[in-house]
């Protein structure tokens, strides 16, 4: 975990500070500055609060809800192959990958407006290069092998 924490923001629950984290998030430089730059400028789309607040309410629910895999917007992490996986949010989309289970590693996020009907190679292609340009150890828990619940 130390060349993680060397390397990536780490998540720390902003709305709770009570909250007890059970998981760990890990966002890359790139991804976090499109977190503070331009994910604060976007408007709702079909969310009652802003992408920004979105994606904070649900970082922080990853990160701090131990029950968190029994909520419904977590079953739908869906695994979009080579162990990439897609993190949906209401109005936006975010791509990573489980390094081990509990800890997901954020590469890249789009509105999912600007992704809708367009092709998430991009986005795929981005998360597995971020991860070979690591070294690190392959995924080995899937959803396929594993199942989300293990994951979460």
């Amino acid at each position: 975990m130390k060349i993680l924490k060397d390397r990536f923001y780490e998540w720390e629950v902003l709305t709770d500070e009570n909250a007890c984290p059970c998981r760990k998030l890990f966002l890359i430089n790139e991804f976090e500055d499109w977190y503070h730059r331009e994910l604060t400028t976007l408007k709702k789309d079909r969310g009652i609060i802003s992408p920004k607040y979105q994606v904070i309410a649900f970082f922080d629910e990853f990160v701090g809800n131990i029950n968190a895999k029994f909520v419904s917007d977590f079953q739908n992490l869906n695994p979009q192959g080579d162990d990439v996986y897609e993190m949906r949010i209401t109005d936006v989309r975010i791509f990573g990958w489980f390094l081990i289970p509990g800890v997901f590693i954020a590469v890249s996020g789009v509105l999912k407006r600007e992704a809708k009907g367009k092709s998430l190679k991009p986005y795929l292609k981005k998360v597995i290069k971020v991860r070979e340009g690591l070294k690190l150890h392959q995924p080995d828990s899937v959803r396929s092998k594993v199942g989300i619940h293990e994951l979460l």
